[in-house]
């Protein structure tokens, strides 16, 4: 078999060749009727060698023909589509890793769009200024019966909240009865280690970690006995979840429909009971602080214990 870039130049030559046959032919034949009727004049022998110019013009065609043929072999006849059809196939398969990589190429600047947009929108957020915050002289003054009223959900990690159920029983009834959804993080009541170190907040209990207990018990008892009484008076609508923590609870705080915080601090020294301020702060259109919020009761939820 003959490579293509050979073959068209050997089909060159030969034309070549087989052009320079046809006019020696011609001449010779031309000479060979001079020589038989000397009296006849060139076009008369022109016109009488037409026919045979003719003929000897199809004999060289197709002897060239029959040797070009002779050359290919039907591999290379189908070879010709086959390389074709191959060097059509492999520029698909380029144009298609051009997609490919144009594709990865905006899906990386889809993503670093939305990096950017999401730092752009934590540092419009870190600067928004949140709602002013309303200090309570205490825990007592917070106005909770207007916040339990409108609540949908409410969050409260406490060490104990006994006295606290029974001041807005009657409002936490009407939370329940209109669908409103509690949990409650405690301290577990019956880890004597944690209620020790959770006792230095309370240092009118001294050492008596039975008070304790029996405060975070209490606590769990008057929920569940303010939600029977929802339940009993206006049908089961709300819900409650109590968890129990083996670890100590650094401060309070409670979370009304994941938009407002009421939170205080322990006090170093307190006398009969505690009396430190307390800070409300709206945070619905301030995301580091809607974030951190929602990462504090989530851990917290996680790593306690679900009752019964």
């Amino acid at each position: 078999m003959i490579h293509p870039k050979y073959r068209s130049f050997l089909t060159k030559i030969l034309l070549l060749l087989c052009g320079l046959a046809v006019i020696a032919l011609l001449l010779f034949f031309i000479l060979v009727q001079r020589e038989k009727n000397l009296s006849a004049s060139f076009k008369d022998i022109t016109i009488s060698l037409i026919p045979n110019l003719i003929a000897s013009l199809i004999s060289i065609c197709t002897v060239i023909l029959l040797f070009y043929l002779s050359k290919i072999s039907p591999d290379e006849i189908l070879g010709a589509d086959t390389m074709e059809m191959e060097d059509i196939s492999l520029r698909m398969q380029k144009a298609e890793e051009k997609l490919d990589k144009i594709h990865d190429l905006l899906a990386k600047g889809e993503e670093e769009l939305h990096v950017i947009a999401t730092n752009q929108k934590r540092a419009v957020n870190t600067h928004l200024e949140v709602s002013a915050p309303i200090i309570y002289g205490n825990h007592r003054q917070v106005e909770w019966h207007r916040l339990l009223s409108e609540a949908k959900t409410i969050d409260i990690v406490v060490v104990y909240y006994d006295t606290w159920v029974k001041s807005n029983w009657e409002t936490l009834v009407n939370f329940f009865r209109t669908g409103g959804q509690l949990r409650i993080v405690l301290p577990n009541p019956e880890n004597p280690d944690n209620l020790r170190d959770m006792l230095k907040y309370f240092p009118k209990m001294e050492s008596n970690t039975e008070e304790l207990r029996n405060r975070i018990i209490h606590t769990m008892t008057f929920l569940r006995e303010v939600y029977n009484a929802a339940a009993k008076l206006h049908g089961r609508h709300g819900m409650y979840e109590i968890y129990c923590l083996d670890n100590s609870i650094n401060y309070p705080f409670v979370l009304v429909d994941n938009k407002t915080v009421i939170s205080s601090f322990f006090e170093h020294f307190s006398d009969m009971r505690v009396n430190s301020p307390s800070f409300l702060v709206n945070y619905a259109d301030n995301l580091w602080l809607k974030e951190y919020w929602e990462k504090e009761i989530n851990l917290l939820l996680k790593s306690a214990i679900k009752q019964p």
